[in-house]
């Protein structure tokens, strides 16, 4: 921190964070700002892996560009841009086409409509099973 600012560390801090003052919003920005980098390295991870799957795959799979695809994550919400693939071969001197396929989300198991990712569903569940039922309240 420079000196000229005159400000200590933990004002810096406290400015960085938006003024909060208070103990619970402190501690939510400071989990957001520690997501954000966990989700950056999430998404870069997931990117390598698509780039291994693309050298790795079968060649009668057709590359056919990018798609992306939004999750929400235990790190906040996740974009991954991955492959899509269709598998193309010749059969009898004719091209035969198969459907459209997304590697990368075959090998994480992640069924196409889901939009929330199974870390933060197990988590969801898991906190929901925690919480006490309000005695009294029938729903």
């Amino acid at each position: 921190m420079p000196a000229s600012t005159g400000k200590t560390s933990l004002e810096a801090i406290v400015s960085i964070l938006d003024g909060a003052r208070d103990f619970k919003t402190l501690e939510q920005k400071c989990f957001a700002l520690g997501m954000a980098p966990a989700a950056q390295i999430f998404e870069s991870v997931l990117t390598c892996l698509d780039e291994e799957l693309a050298r790795t795959r079968d060649h009668t799979l057709r590359n056919k560009g990018t798609g992306e695809r939004t999750i929400q994550t235990v790190f906040g919400e996740v974009t991954i841009k991955r492959r899509r693939y269709r598998e193309e071969m010749r059969v009898d001197g004719k091209l035969k086409k198969g459907a459209y396929r997304y590697l990368l989300d075959e090998v994480l198991g992640l069924p196409p409509d889901d939009r929330v990712s199974p870390g933060l569903t197990q988590a969801l569940v898991e906190g929901a099973a925690e919480e006490p039922f309000p005695h009294g309240r029938l729903v």
